[in-house]
């Protein structure tokens, strides 16, 4: 009867040991999130300066643990360290520590060709992850003699989540955009050629654009009397106002100024002006006409303030400063970007 007990004692440790965190079997595992993962296969990598790079596939998802050398011992994690953890979901977007995460790595022990340990750590990618209890045993060293031309699964995907991040921050519009996508694309190539399961990054790059994007275009058009006002240079400025400038250098200028705060509808020349803002038309340098405030017609048909753009179109009649009979029908359309 104490055998028998004795048995189902031993049993019942048996069952509570297999839900355990580390187990038995070569992997990579932990929480992450509170929830626990495991990783279906796992490999470490030596690289040629001799840190270590660990990699372990769960399905769709990826985690990748570095060490700056391959002794045992503890390795922090973050800003002004060699060592790095990171992990990939659905096979591109990648949350690691970097410059801005924190955590630790410890090797505790070093077999034959295999290496175990522990560790945690914090990853960010616009929102944080949180790794705990997190272990690794007798994962296999895929290169014991050390190095090899190329890199490890592992590595190139850490080597992509600061490409990555580069990418994700960078404005299409900026000028270096194009640099920094090819560099996301080598990168996002480099996982290709060395993870067997690369099927995210490979979609990401079917899908990336290097080609940026090209600065919209404000248009403005006016005539003067029905003949067509031509202009060398169009200025939309916005400080206290919405001022466009259509100017002929050293000939004729035409300026209207639109409150910031426009939106759809139809304006006249007092609530146009009632901030102290001012049109003005100059046939000749630096003469402005007078303008008539009864004839100032303005509309605007579009005002997206979000992105800076207003559409509408105006009219009004002056008179000459020089020769009173002679007067000016000014008419225009814009669609500007300030």
């Amino acid at each position: 009867m104490k055998n028998l007990t004795l048995l189902f004692i031993l049993a019942l440790i048996t069952i509570s040991c297999s839900d355990d965190i580390e187990s038995n079997t070569p992997s990579i595992q932990g929480e992450l999130n509170g929830t626990f993962f495991r990783s279906n296969s796992s490999t470490a990598f030596l690289n040629a300066d001799q840190s270590i790079t660990l990699t372990g596939d769960t399905g769709l998802d990826r985690i990748i643990l570095k060490t700056s050398d391959f002794e045992i011992g503890e390795y922090i994690l973050g800003q002004g360290t060699q060592s790095e953890a990171a992990y990939e979901v659905g096979g591109s977007n990648i949350y690691s520590t970097g410059t801005t995460g924190d955590g630790l790595i410890e090797i505790t022990r070093i077999g034959e060709n295999t290496v175990s340990g522990e560790f945690y750590f914090n990853a960010i990618s616009g929102d944080t992850i949180n790794v705990s209890k997190g272990s690794f045993f007798d994962v296999p060293i895929a290169n014991i003699n050390g190095g090899s031309e190329g890199g490890s699964c592992g590595e190139v995907t850490l080597e992509a989540s600061d490409a990555a991040t580069a990418y994700n921050n960078a404005d299409p519009t900026d000028d270096d955009y194009e640099q920094i996508c090819i560099a996301y694309a080598a990168a996002l190539q480099a996982i290709i050629d060395s993870c067997v399961d690369a099927q995210g990054a490979l979609e990401t790059l079917n899908s990336l654009d290097c080609s940026g994007t090209e600065e919209v275009e404000s248009t403005f058009t006016a005539q003067v009397n029905s003949q067509e006002y031509e202009y060398a240079e169009l200025t939309a400025n916005q400080t206290e106002s919405i001022t466009l400038t259509a100017l002929e250098e050293n000939v004729r200028r035409l300026a209207i100024a639109i409150p910031n705060n426009l939106e759809v509808g139809t304006y006249g020349y007092n609530q146009i002006t009632s901030n102290g803002l001012f049109w003005v038309y100059e046939p000749s340098w630096e003469e402005p006409t007078v303008i008539e405030s009864q004839s100032v017609i303005l509309n605007i048909t579009e005002h997206d303030m979000a992105n800076s753009r207003i559409v509408g179109n105006f009219e009004f009649n002056s008179t000459d400063s020089q020769d009173a009979t002679i007067e000016y029908l000014v008419e225009g359309e814009f669609d500007i970007y300030y």
